[in-house]
């Protein structure tokens, strides 16, 4: 995409707005790319937060009996056949794995 000659004053006002940079980027018709490497080149700096909310998140923790609950009301909706193609990985013997014994110098069989 060819970038069109950018007025810094005008990029200045755009980079200090609250508008997201892939607007900003409609706006002067570039790619994101290249208006990061100008704000870099012209030392633009960091952009304001476009939100005055804190951003801390609150995340409780499932109880067990809850991710009991919800695995079940999942498992329910599950078909027959969906039901045994998903148990099946649960009673399948383990895999033998090969792995190099450099004392030994040959491959040794582990499950």
């Amino acid at each position: 995409m060819h970038c069109p000659p950018i007025n810094l004053n005008h990029l200045t006002r755009l980079w200090k707005s609250e508008l997201r940079s892939d607007q900003i980027c409609v706006e002067l018709g570039c790619t994101r790319g290249h208006l990061f490497n100008i704000a870099r080149k012209y030392r633009l700096g960091r952009r304001p937060p476009r939100f005055n909310a804190p951003r801390t998140t609150e995340t409780t923790v499932p109880t067990l009996e809850e991710i009991a609950a919800a695995t079940a009301a999942i498992r329910a909706t599950w078909t027959e056949q969906e039901r045994r193609s998903r148990m099946v990985g649960c009673h399948a013997k383990p895999v033998e794995v090969a792995r190099f014994h450099f004392n030994r110098e040959h491959y040794v069989f582990s499950s």
